[in-house]
């Protein structure tokens, strides 16, 4: 019926957020190395849910020094043309940007975002404007091309960079996400 109930989040409480991250990034965050910087990783993330949905993700099979990176980048993430919030939340879908498997999957997160903001993103076109781009050079088969395409659809829905949407066949780029991603074209570009 295309419904949508909105609903406010607020900001996350210390043991909550911790909760939440612990759940993303996985049992890695138990390792006697790494537990103490996933603990500091996740308080910078303010208590935010998109932040420590995240970066939880992006860390969930990385090693030690990927996580004293992501810290230190979170912690030197002070830009003064972002609200704190707003730069929390950039840093932390900037860094899941970062720690992609592929060139691939952040070719095709580019993709994405060349779609409106809120804009309902049929897989077909997806399809076939990764296919007119050349994304998959070892692909020229239009099954293969649809099950990669299903693959990393599905990859970046796991990182939560990627969202279902109410339309079938259908995705959707979360607002800031597709900020963040024009953000890092327009970067990229220069």
């Amino acid at each position: 019926m295309g419904c949508k109930v909105n609903f406010p989040v607020s900001v996350l409480q210390k043991d909550e957020a911790w909760y939440l991250f612990r759940e993303m990034a996985g049992q890695i965050v138990d390792k006697p190395d790494i537990n103490q910087i996933a603990r500091d990783v996740a308080n910078e993330c303010g208590g935010l849910p998109l932040a420590i949905v995240t970066i939880g993700r992006a860390l969930s099979n990385v090693g030690k020094h990927a996580w004293e990176e992501a810290l230190s980048q979170l912690r030197n993430s002070q830009s003064p043309s972002f609200l704190d919030v707003e730069n929390i939340v950039y840093t932390s879908i900037e860094l899941s940007w970062k720690f992609l498997d592929s060139r691939e999957q952040k070719h095709f997160l580019m993709l994405c975002g060349l779609f409106p903001e809120d804009f309902d993103i049929p897989i077909e076109s997806l399809l076939h404007h990764a296919m007119g781009l050349g994304l998959f050079k070892d692909i020229s088969v239009s099954w293969k091309a649809r099950n990669r395409v299903l693959t990393l659809v599905d990859d970046l829905k796991r990182k939560f960079l990627l969202l279902d949407s109410n339309v079938p066949g259908c995705v959707k780029l979360h607002d800031i996400v597709h900020n963040v991603v024009l953000s890092i074209a327009f970067k990229n570009a220069q």
